[in-house]
């Protein structure tokens, strides 16, 4: 069962698209960077709008699964490094 998305997850979603179809990037964790940096100057009224919808998810994903518990797994290998 997947977590449901934070704020900035819902954020990020939105927003790549617009970032690959400008083909100003196509690599993720680029496009993840310069997506932080926008959600850090957004205001505290445009993110509340992501955080409602974040806070909406999380509702709905406890009706959903009520006894969910997230319980992360040892890694079973070295993670690589890039």
């Amino acid at each position: 069962i997947k977590r449901p998305r934070n704020a900035f997850m819902i954020f990020r979603s939105e927003r790549a698209v617009a970032v690959l179809e400008s083909r100003v990037e196509h690599d993720n964790r680029k496009i993840s960077q310069i997506l932080g940096e926008v959600w850090n100057h957004l205001d505290d009224g445009e993110k509340s709008y992501y955080r409602r919808r974040a806070a909406d998810e999380k509702e709905e994903h406890m009706l959903k699964y009520p006894d969910y518990r997230f319980a992360p797994r040892p890694r079973t290998e070295k993670a690589k490094k890039r």
